[in-house]
């Protein structure tokens, strides 16, 4: 979304590639949307949230907040750093 109609005729939006997680070559990119998209991000999500507190996938519950399942705030940046690197996301840590 633009923040002024009138923005509408002079950008342009490319569309991004996701790379399942890997920051591989263009080949092995693929286009997602929708409900691909979702689920690629949540799956990605549950990998860096397992990866930085040390517990298989599998105990991840995305219905539980990160300080409930053990994430401090040093743990907090380690997450937020992976998945910077993972996704083509920059996240602020900053609330909201």
């Amino acid at each position: 979304m633009l923040p002024h109609a009138i923005l509408t005729d002079i950008v342009t939006r490319k569309e991004r590639d996701v790379d399942n997680g890997l920051r591989g070559t263009e080949g092995q990119r693929k286009k997602l949307t929708g409900q691909d998209l979702s689920e690629h991000v949540r799956a990605v999500v549950k990998q860096c949230v397992s990866k930085t507190l040390s517990i298989p996938e599998e105990e991840v519950d995305d219905r539980v907040a990160l300080t409930e399942m053990g994430m401090d705030s040093v743990m907090a940046a380690n997450f937020r750093m992976n998945l910077q690197h993972t996704l083509p996301v920059c996240c602020s840590n900053a609330d909201k």
